[in-house]
């Protein structure tokens, strides 16, 4: 067997993180590897009142509860100049 693709307490930066897709893998990383996470998005941490921000804000929390730590990053992941000023 080769070199393991992820580890225990890794780092990983998932662009569009709070997105569904982006939860759901936040999710394993964190419940399965301890990992740091690094999420980002174009709005930041969701704030509305709706019950779709609601819900995301409480699978964050979630997410928080499983992970070694959790950053969440404004970032334009069309623009290259945006996501390698934050990756930096």
């Amino acid at each position: 067997m080769g070199t393991p693709l992820l580890r225990q307490g890794g780092c990983y930066l998932i662009i569009g993180g709070v997105g569904g897709v982006g939860l759901s893998l936040a999710e394993h990383l964190a419940r399965t590897y301890g990992a740091h996470l690094i999420l980002t998005s174009r709005s930041g941490t969701p704030t509305g009142d709706d019950p779709e921000s609601a819900l995301r804000r409480q699978r964050l929390a979630e997410v928080q509860a499983m992970a070694a730590s959790v950053e969440i990053v404004t970032a334009d992941a069309t623009s290259s100049a945006d996501m390698a000023a934050r990756i930096a």
